[in-house]
C-alpha cells in the first residue's frame, strides 16, 4: 500500500518556478525518506549546497529529519512523515480549488454570453 507522500516523486522543477519554504522542506523529506546523504538530497531536490545546508538545518532543528553520524545520512522522523502527509493534503486541496475556480470562471463566461442575449433590460438585476 502506498501512502500519499510516496506517490509523488521529486522531479526537476520547471524553469523559473519559485518554490515555497514548505515545498523545499517537503522535497528534502521525500528525498531522505529511505535515508540519504547530503549529496543525494542535493541532486534529487535540484538545489545548491548552501541552500541545502540551510534547509537541512531547518528540518533537523524542527524535528523533521534526523542526522545519523555513523552513516552520514539523513533519516525522516515520524514528525517528518506527518509533515509530508499534511503537505500532500494541502497540495491536493489547493489543486482542487484551482480547478473549481476555473470551472466557475468558465461557467460565468458561458452563461453571461448566452443569458445576456436572451434577457430584456427589465429582467437584468444587479
Amino acid at each position: 500500500m502506498t501512502t500519499s507522500f510516496e506517490r509523488q516523486t521529486t522531479s526537476k522543477r520547471s524553469y523559473k518556478r519559485h518554490r515555497s519554504k514548505e515545498e523545499i522542506v517537503a522535497n528534502i523529506l521525500k528525498a531522505a525518506y529511505n535515508s540519504a546523504t547530503k549529496t543525494r538530497i542535493m541532486h534529487r531536490c535540484y538545489m545548491s549546497y548552501n541552500l541545502l545546508r540551510k534547509y537541512l538545518n531547518y528540518a533537523t532543528v524542527s524535528g523533521l529529519l534526523f542526522y545519523d553520524h555513523r552513516s552520514n545520512e539523513y533519516l525522516i522522523t515520524t514528525k517528518g512523515v506527518q509533515y509530508l502527509d499534511y503537505f500532500n493534503q494541502y497540495i491536493d486541496t489547493k489543486d482542487e480549488l484551482v480547478l473549481k475556480k476555473r470551472l466557475i470562471s468558465k461557467m460565468l463566461e458561458n452563461d453571461v454570453d448566452s443569458t445576456m442575449l436572451t434577457l430584456n433590460p427589465e429582467q437584468m438585476v444587479c
